[in-house]
């Protein structure tokens, strides 16, 4: 079996890839993963360097190939970042009489709804909000009754480079791309339940450059809005005490806390890779400050949506910061006891085969939601091999034959019969037989 889906997604601090298989159960089978650091070549969810990232691309492609049992003909991929929100639109048609909702008749609309202008912004995908008929509401207008027909959509829009800049990548790297999706849709297929959509949930991705809120109810998409600040920001305040980001990042996951309190028991202190003392407390209070800065931005977002009463199911954290110690109590603070359930984000489909424990990649859920969403084989055919005809030596040309040379006493001949002269008979006379030469003088006398 060489089918498999694969998707490459270059977002937050890495540029990561996935493949594997969905089996009959929904469970998804991992064959290859493969991550590589993006800081280079990204900031804020957007390509900045195109020849930097077609060629980390290249090899992310490259490494996933190894595990695989055949090449990668095409991904799919996702696009999220900065600039990245929705739009709310509504689009009305009146027919000039009374008449059953055709198929055509949404498609038009849906197609009208797509081509509105956004100054300085291109749609990427739409999310339907659902219809009404005569002021009727409905979920499918489709062969209801009615004269005017009106539709909502939640377009989500960005500035035109996020798109353009992650297709000239992918062009450089000759990897075509199945689909362009929103990274924070693809995310939250992977990690949201059914029921959580339609009960109500902010899904809050405290990213690495970004925080990203999409707000769900009634099983769909109703607000999607990103915020400039992620885990990155806090790893510029951290670079103030003389740690460098990389150890700044390693030292944030394993002693952030949102809301640190002096330890009765155990050290109070880490220890950086050139032997340094960092006082827990003096990096939690910059840890402390700046979290508490994008949670409450971030629980502003949700205010905003208007859903704030109506999420059911709470809020879900993912992304770096979300590995904080206390991040639910902190956020707690921040919405006054407003939002009742609160946790962390999982993976909700098992995954199989390659393990996955030990991939720590914030890529991981998005990744895995372009797998649960993708239906086209991403392999490459396997190039049938015509069976070569076999080779004939041409036959080496026969000499002409040359005629037997007869023997030296024996001429050939070349002429017909030679014709022998007549002699003339011997003449009988009475002296006796004449012939020759003779007969012949005497031939008319005798």
């Amino acid at each position: 079996m060489t089918s498999f889906i694969a998707a490459i997604l270059p977002s937050g601090s890495s540029l990561s890839g996935l493949a594997g298989r969905r089996n009959s159960d929904a469970s998804i089978e991992v064959l290859a993963y493969a991550s590589h650091s993006a800081t280079d070549f990204m900031r804020h969810g957007v390509v900045r360097n195109i020849n930097q990232a077609a060629t980390a691309l290249t090899q992310v492609k490259a490494l996933l190939e190894k595990q695989l049992p055949a090449p990668i003909a095409q991904v799919y991929t996702a696009v999220g970042g900065q600039s990245l929100h929705g739009v709310e639109n509504t689009v009305t048609r009146i027919q000039d009489e009374e008449s059953i909702i055709s198929n055509e008749l949404v498609d038009a609309v849906a197609d009208e709804n797509r081509t509105t202008p956004y100054d300085g912004l291109d749609v990427l995908d739409v999310v339907s909000q659902g219809f009404s008929v005569d002021s009727i509401s409905t979920v499918d207008p489709v062969g209801v009754n009615g004269r005017c027909i009106t539709a909502r959509y939640l377009n989500l829009v960005a500035r035109p480079e996020l798109k353009k800049n992650i297709s000239m990548c992918f062009r450089q790297a000759a990897l075509p791309m199945v689909e362009l999706a929103v990274a924070p849709v693809a995310q939250a297929k992977a990690v949201l339940s059914e029921k959580e959509m339609r009960s109500g949930v902010a899904l809050i991705d405290l990213g690495a450059d970004v925080t990203t809120v999409s707000v769900y109810k009634s099983g769909a998409l109703r607000h999607l809005y990103v915020l400039p600040l992620g885990a990155d920001n806090v790893v510029l305040d951290l670079n103030t005490l003389g740690i460098e980001a990389d150890e700044a990042k390693r030292l944030l996951l394993e002693h952030g806390d949102a809301l640190y309190t002096e330890p009765t028991e155990g050290p109070a202190t880490a220890t950086t890779d050139d032997g340094r003392t960092i006082d827990l407390a003096e990096l939690n209070d910059l840890v402390g400050a700046r979290t508490e800065e994008i949670l409450a931005n971030a629980w502003n977002l949700v205010q905003q949506s208007g859903l704030t009463d109506k999420l059911n199911a709470g809020v879900v954290f993912t992304g770096p910061l979300s590995r904080l110690t206390n991040i639910e109590s902190a956020f707690a603070e921040v919405c006054k006891g407003k939002v009742h359930k609160m946790r962390i984000a999982t993976i909700r489909t098992e995954l199989r085969g390659r393990r996955t424990d030990d991939i720590a990649d914030d890529n991981l859920a998005a990744l895995v939601g372009l797998l649960l969403n993708g239906n086209e084989n991403c392999a490459a055919e396997p190039e049938l091999v015509q069976p070569k005809p076999p080779i004939v030596k041409p036959e080496e040309p026969v000499p002409p034959t040359k005629p037997e040379t007869p023997p030296e006493d024996i001429k050939p001949t070349t002429k017909g019969p030679k014709k022998t002269k007549d002699k003339k008979p011997w003449l009988k006379t009475k002296f006796g037989e004449i012939g020759g030469f003779v007969g012949t003088i005497f031939e008319d006398d005798i």
